[in-house]
């Protein structure tokens, strides 16, 4: 199935972090996203395309860059505690 929000994902992360580090995460942000979709059961087949659809994207983009600012944040205070 193709998820058409993806396309707007990708777009947006490229014009947010450059086409690197934009790419890098959507490929992140896609392997999230399909972990997501294997873990979802007992749902209809309506409530499985609108999830996929629409609202399971944002979830997974959501969690990468959770995770991103993580790492970023707990990197600045390493590297400010050590100078």
């Amino acid at each position: 199935m193709k998820i058409k929000q993806q396309k707007q994902v990708k777009s947006y992360l490229i014009e947010e972090f450059g086409p690197n580090k934009g790419n890098e995460i959507f490929d992140k942000q896609e392997k999230e996203l399909y972990k997501i979709i294997k873990k979802t059961k007992d749902k209809t087949e309506n409530q499985m395309k609108t999830l996929i659809q629409t609202i399971l994207p944002r979830i997974a983009l959501y969690k990468v860059l959770m995770l991103i600012y993580y790492f970023f944040s707990k990197e600045l205070t390493f590297n400010q505690n050590n100078s």
